[in-house]
């Protein structure tokens, strides 16, 4: 309790005091230092799949919405008016209405929705009024769909594969679930599952609601089969051809980066009874090829890939050939441009599902292919001639575009963030590419809390190599104080930090943590040498690096050495496992969904085949002492860094049992450990699990960190 006191002021002053004290109760958001919540996510909005219309006039966007009294995301199609920056809501419900997609004449907007409860289907929304009416109705959903140029249809993908069989139930008897007979390689995948028999192919379906579903109407049409899984088809401009990516070879399983680009021939569209030819492989190099996009005359198309040569990380480059197959060139790759078409920064704050917009097209004279890469943080739009050349940027700047969209007059629409900035919609034009803001879908929210920038630099690690790294500083840093610190390690671990929204880093600088993530050795965006230089030792010198940067920032004066913490995910798990078996400088550390045992990883995770191929030069049963070596759980006796370990119970990326392996060493070596489960979430918990397992995920970390760092004051 504090004593109450009582100061009597001279006269003269005690008007302006008064007026002083009025002042300053009148303003207090202007000295609020209120930092952001972990339980902002139940108000948080997300936005994701950019498209902008053909006329550049109107941009369709989705906006995430969590439901709290259902603990899950709806979504609803929202169009920013250009260039007045209007907003309007198309739909709305409690559905989730993805994937918008406009019609070569502007005049329809369709997108993907459960709004029938169910797999997603197509839906059709006029321009000038009505309601939206569904196109497909398939037990097992559409999805990856395009307009063909007339408008007349969609193409489509869809899964194809038995159908279910009905348990026959007896009066009075209770059967448990039917036995699962597995035969495959890849039997199941993180964030789908168990996967069923049976292969995705491409469809083709009537625009017209009446024509698709209707009395006496045609139904989908099936235009690939065969014992393969196809990818997203792409019209060609005259509609008479439809391209698409995929392993359409025997042991395609076994196969999985070495895809092909292949096209079909439509023919009786006019008549309304479509049909495909059979698919002509317009690729054959071992690697894969994917992402096919045709020049606006219809002559080439544009690709991405790269040559497999077993590399841990290979950068994706840029190729174009003639619409026949001939003619291939690469455009990106070596000295022209040594980073990788695609790539991103990784955040927590990207749209939970649905995509966030393209990151490959062509300009609409044909002379540029315009493309997402990341570089040093930043994620940009670049471009380059279809003849070869010099790459160069179309936008600038310290951020993060996850995805855009192109009109054919050039104008454009982005999705942006930056360390203070979650993901929202910008308007831009290849004439002039200055980013326009047309969205603020958080402003409300954020108004009355205090973000921490990310400062940004740069250092030389132990053997000098230059290494860029960024800090948060508290909410309401003080000069002269000593704070805790929590380095964060991204997962991958061929990804980047970066410029973007980092939700997870907001909540603990609003603990009045430090926050410090690097970009070691193998992270993306510093070109294929500094990525791939950890394949057969990781951990290895990322983890040096790693060390090298907390000394870094120990000399800045602002950090108290004896409540340093560590945590991380995936990649990041495994780092922050590896590193407290090799240190004892960390005081808390906390492991998510990592990988701690080598070999049984590498037997049960859903990418196995990839990292006995790429990550190790013999498989573990011809080399077992290597994947010991390399695995955390060999050093658990070294563990003495209370660690806390938080896994999803149906990640199928780095199962649970990696946790379950490393938690019952510590347990049995009587050392400080937590488990912490979460039961039907994926890997991708910190990205699209449920709103409230979000939370309790962060407020778990936030608890363990307050335990061991705060307590040592």
């Amino acid at each position: 309790m504090s004593e109450r006191v009582s100061v009597v002021l001279p006269k003269t002053v005690r008007w302006s005091a008064l007026l002083l004290a009025l002042a300053l109760l009148a303003a207090p958001a202007a000295r609020a230092q209120n930092g952001l919540p972990s339980d902002s996510l139940w108000r948080w909005h997300f936005v994701g799949g950019v498209e902008i219309s053909p006329d550049g006039t109107k941009v369709a966007y989705v906006d995430f919405n969590v439901a709290e009294d259902k603990d899950t995301y709806h979504s609803s199609i929202w169009i920013a008016e250009l260039p007045s920056g209007k907003l309007r809501k198309m739909t709305a419900g409690d559905a989730r209405d993805f994937s918008p997609r406009w019609s070569p004449d502007g005049t329809r907007l369709a997108f993907l929705s459960t709004r029938g409860g169910g797999a997603p289907q197509i839906y059709v929304l006029p321009m000038d009024g009505g309601e939206a009416r569904p196109v497909t109705k398939l037990r097992t959903g559409a999805g990856n769909f395009e307009w063909s140029p007339d408008g007349k249809w969609f193409a489509f993908t869809s899964f194809v594969g038995p159908p279910p069989q009905e348990e026959k139930k007896e009066p009075g008897k209770e059967r448990a679930p039917k036995e699962r007979v597995i035969t495959r390689l890849l039997y199941r995948f993180d964030g789908a599952g168990y996967l069923p028999e049976g292969f995705s192919h491409i469809f083709a379906v009537s625009s017209d609601p009446s024509a698709a579903l209707g009395a006496g109407g045609g139904e989908a049409k099936q235009l690939t089969s065969g014992d393969f899984n196809d990818g997203a088809p792409v019209w060609s401009p005259d509609g008479k051809q439809i391209a698409f990516s995929a392993v359409r070879k025997p042991d395609a399983e076994y196969q999985f980066s070495d895809s092909e680009i292949y096209v079909i021939t439509i023919e009786g569209g006019s008549s309304g009874q479509l049909s495909a030819s059979e698919p002509k492989a317009l690729t054959d190099r071992r690697g894969p090829d994917g992402s096919p996009v045709w020049s606006p005359d219809g002559k080439r198309i544009a690709y991405v890939g790269y040559d497999e040569k077993q590399l841990s990380y290979a950068i994706t480059k840029l190729y174009v050939m003639n619409a026949d197959g001939s003619g291939k060139r690469e455009l990106t790759g070596g000295l022209v441009w040594d980073l990788s078409v695609g790539d991103g920064v990784i955040g927590d704050s990207a749209a939970p599902y649905g995509g966030m917009g393209d990151d490959l097209a062509w300009a609409p004279d044909g002379k540029r292919i315009l493309f997402i890469s990341a570089a040093r943080g930043n994620a940009n739009v670049y471009a380059v001639s279809p003849e070869g050349g010099d790459v160069s940027a179309v936008t600038r700047g310290d951020h993060d575009l996850a995805g855009f969209s192109l009109a054919r007059g050039g104008q454009a629409a982005a999705i942006r963030s930056t360390p203070t900035e979650p993901f929202d919609i910008f308007a831009f034009s290849l004439a002039d590419p200055q980013l326009k803001r047309l969205t603020n879908v958080n402003a409300e929210l954020l108004k009355s809390v205090t973000l921490s920038p990310a400062e940004g630099f740069w250092y030389g690690s132990w053997d000098n190599q230059n290494t860029q790294a960024w800090v948060m500083k508290p909410v309401g840093f003080t000069q002269g104080k000593k704070y805790p610190m929590i380095l964060y390690i991204h997962g991958g671990p061929h990804t980047m930090y970066g410029n973007t929204f980092f939700h997870e880093f907001q909540t603990l600088a609003a603990r009045g943590y430090v926050v410090l993530f690097v970009n070691p050795r193998g992270s993306t965006g510093y070109g294929q040498d500094f990525g791939n230089v950890i394949q057969y030792n990781y951990p290895g010198d990322d983890h040096r690096d790693l060390m090298a940067a907390v000394d870094e920032l120990l000399k800045r004066g602002y950090v108290d050495d004896k409540r340093l913490g560590i945590a991380g995910g995936s990649g990041g798990g495994l780092l922050t496992a590896w590193a407290v078996g090799h240190t004892t400088r960390f005081a808390a550390a906390c492991a998510q969904r990592g990988v701690y045992d080598w070999t049984s990883f590498v037997l049960t995770s859903d990418v196995s085949l990839l990292f006995v191929r790429n990550w190790f030069r013999r498989p573990p049963w011809e080399d077992p002492g290597e994947y010991a070596r390399r695995s955390p759980v060999s050093y658990a006796d070294k563990i003495v860094t209370p660690l806390l370990l938080i896994n999803s119970e149906e990640d199928y990326r780095a199962p649970v049992s990696q946790a379950e392996e490393l938690y019952t060493a510590l347990k049995i070596l009587k050392r400080p450990v937590e488990m912490v489960r979460f039961p039907q979430e994926s890997h991708g918990l910190s990205r699209n699990g449920r709103p409230s397992h979000r939370i309790a995920r962060l407020d778990r970390i936030r608890e363990w960190m307050d335990k061991y760092l705060k307590a040592a004051q």
